[in-house]
């Protein structure tokens, strides 16, 4: 095995083991709003740390961290956002957000490093930060909008 399979390596064993005994706890038992919030609180840290000490090791362990968590609890919990949405908007909206939002988003972000260099850890914070807001309010208005449905929370 390559050093460049080890990190994808990581990332899918911690996924499973995270998936399999933590994601369903976590949404079930603290709610969406604190699953949804995971991967936001890291990206921060993961910046904080980046600017009190940087290496290329933080950085790859940043990454690979950043991304099981985002298989982990940010894609089952944005599945679970749809769950209070009907049909037909589900699958209008999920289209455009797994191509235009997403990658759109890796686009303006690797652009985004490219053009700030150095100055780009620190301004994720304020991204990361944004994040965060919107995942509370993202789970707070599935919350209502699943209640006024009569769904279980």
């Amino acid at each position: 095995m390559n050093r460049l399979e080890l990190p994808a390596l990581y990332v899918n064993a911690v996924t499973i083991f995270l998936q399999a005994g933590v994601t369903g706890r976590i949404i079930s038992g603290l709610g969406l709003a604190v699953s949804l919030s995971i991967v936001p609180v890291a990206t921060l840290a993961g910046y904080v740390a980046l600017l009190i000490a940087p290496s290329v090791l933080l950085v790859a362990v940043f990454q690979t961290v950043r991304r099981a968590l985002h298989f982990a609890f940010d894609r089952p919990s944005r599945e679970v956002l749809f769950t209070a949405v009907p049909r037909e908007d589900k699958y209008k909206t999920k289209s455009v957000i797994d191509t235009l939002v997403f990658r759109g988003g890796d686009v303006v972000g690797a652009w985004t490093y490219a053009a700030l260099g150095a100055a780009a850890i620190p301004a994720g914070i304020p991204f990361a930060l944004a994040w965060l807001v919107t995942a509370v309010l993202l789970a707070r208005a599935h919350e209502a909008r699943a209640a006024s449905k009569g769904a279980p929370p």
